[in-house]
C-alpha cells in the first residue's frame, strides 16, 4: 500500500480469514505519507470499507471503487471552507511571516507524489484485472 505497510487484523499474527474482526488501518500512517489528515482519514476510510470481511459490506463494483479512490483526493465544500478558515486564522495570527508562508505552500511533495503514484497504479491494476475476470475489458 502508499504507506509500505499492511493492514493489521487482530493481533497482526493469525491469518484474517480465521478472524472476526475487521482490518485496522490507522489514518496515521497515511498523514505520514501525506501530511494531510483529511486525506490520511479518507484514504484509511477508502481500504477499510475495501478490506471489509463481509464482501456485501465492500465496493458494489470497480465503478464504485473507483468513484471512492476519487473523491479521496477531491476535497468537498467543507474542507475547502476549513482549509479557508485556517489559513485566515494564520494570518490573523501573524503566526508565520511572509517568507515562512511561502515556505509553508511549497513545501515538498516528491514522496507524497510517488507514494500516490503507486497506490494509483495498484487500485487501477485490480481494477483492469476485475474488467477482465468479468468479461467487460
Amino acid at each position: 500500500m502508499a504507506t509500505v505497510s499492511t493492514p493489521i487484523f487482530g493481533d497482526g499474527k493469525a491469518h484474517p480469514k480465521y478472524l472476526k474482526v475487521e482490518a485496522t488501518v490507522d489514518p496515521d500512517t497515511f498523514l505520514n505519507a501525506t501530511g494531510d489528515s483529511m486525506i490520511a482519514d479518507r484514504l484509511a476510510d477508502f481500504f477499510r470499507r475495501a478490506l471489509r470481511q463481509d464482501a456485501t459490506q465492500r465496493f458494489p463494483d470497480i465503478y464504485a471503487m473507483r468513484s471512492a479512490w476519487q473523491s479521496v483526493f477531491t476535497p468537498s465544500e467543507d474542507d475547502r471552507l476549513e482549509h479557508m478558515k485556517q489559513l485566515e486564522r494564520i494570518r490573523r495570527e501573524e503566526l508565520l511571516d511572509n517568507s515562512d508562508l511561502d515556505a509553508v505552500f511549497r513545501r515538498p511533495v516528491h514522496s507524497l507524489a510517488y507514494k500516490l503514484a503507486v497506490a494509483a497504479a495498484i487500485v487501477a491494476v485490480v481494477i483492469i484485472v476485475l474488467l477482465a475476470a468479468s468479461g467487460q475489458g
